[in-house]
């Protein structure tokens, strides 16, 4: 496996990363077997923005005994509401669901923090101006997360 610094950070990720969100409705066996071929094949970078529940669940359980040795992205503004995912900016939502996202992946930090799905100058404005970018930063500040970013599909 070839491994690259990612930005200025000095943490070297696989240029293979796993995406968990395929593993909607999968067994936790599917997702312990498929953890164990990357570690075996030296994936070291996983990325969970906030798929359905037992997803991020079994993705905890599974790497639950070697979280040290795994680069873990995850989002925040992606949500888990009446069974299906919901981009938001509602606190009352973003916080609880963080909250259940680092519970489920049996963590207590977050190796980078994603601010999920920013498409828009607008969106980007008021998530910078705002109590969004306030807990993001409270969250680093904490050291729950240690880097910060955006995920977007429309650059």
């Amino acid at each position: 496996m070839e491994y690259r610094k990612l930005g200025n950070t000095g943490i070297e990720v696989s240029e293979i990363a796993f995406g968990a969100e395929f593993m909607v409705e999968r067994p936790y066996e599917d997702t312990e077997e498929l953890i164990r071929a990357c570690e075996a094949n030296g994936i070291n970078f996983v990325d969970c923005w906030m798929s359905e529940p037992d997803v991020r669940s079994h993705l905890g359980r599974a790497i639950k005994d070697n979280r040290e040795n795994w680069i873990i992205q995850g989002h925040l503004g992606s949500t888990w509401q009446n069974g299906q995912y919901v981009r938001t900016r509602e606190m009352d939502k973003v916080i609880p669901a963080f909250e259940d996202f680092m519970e489920r992946l049996q963590i207590d930090y977050l190796d980078f923090g994603m601010i999920h799905y920013v498409d828009e100058v607008e969106d980007f404005e008021n998530i910078m101006n705002g109590e969004f970018i306030k807990y993001v930063r409270q969250q680093k500040e904490y050291g729950v997360i240690r880097h910060i970013g955006i995920s977007t599909h429309s650059p």
